[in-house]
């Protein structure tokens, strides 16, 4: 129904949005998150917990290394399987890497629901949803 598109097209720009704020924090605070120690709480959900959860709730298969598509229109190219298990936790980079690419993982499920009402991948490229044109 309509209010559940709009819910999740709602929820697809939210992920977005803090997909883009992670990635940006990294690239401005490389240094001194590399610097940081893994906090315990997050060793425990990502390594200890199940280290395969991600793999349990990948709906939309990618490859390891997102690309751009050719167009250069923010769409993200998918290979053919779900990346395995999460990369070793050596720092509180890497857990934030692993925040920013759960909002990735959430955006392109979302995406697919708005766009095809289906959580699986459709079409091998996922792209942001687009307004519809007014009648």
């Amino acid at each position: 129904d309509d209010e559940q598109q709009a819910a999740y097209h709602l929820s697809e720009l939210i992920e977005d949005h803090a997909y883009s704020t992670y990635d940006k924090y990294l690239r401005e605070h490389e240094a001194a998150l590399r610097a940081a120690p893994v906090p315990p709480i997050a060793k425990k959900y990502y390594e200890d917990d199940n280290p395969f959860l991600f793999d349990l709730f990948c709906t939309v298969s990618d490859t390891a290394a997102l690309s751009q598509t050719a167009e250069g229109d923010g769409g993200v190219e998918l290979g053919s399987e779900c990346p395995r298990q999460r990369p070793t936790l050596r720092s509180l980079y890497d857990v934030f890497v692993n925040v920013r690419d759960d909002e990735r993982e959430h955006w392109k499920t979302l995406c697919n629901l708005v766009q095809f009402d289906n959580m699986e991948g459709a079409g091998g490229v996922v792209r942001s949803t687009q307004p519809s044109p007014h009648e």
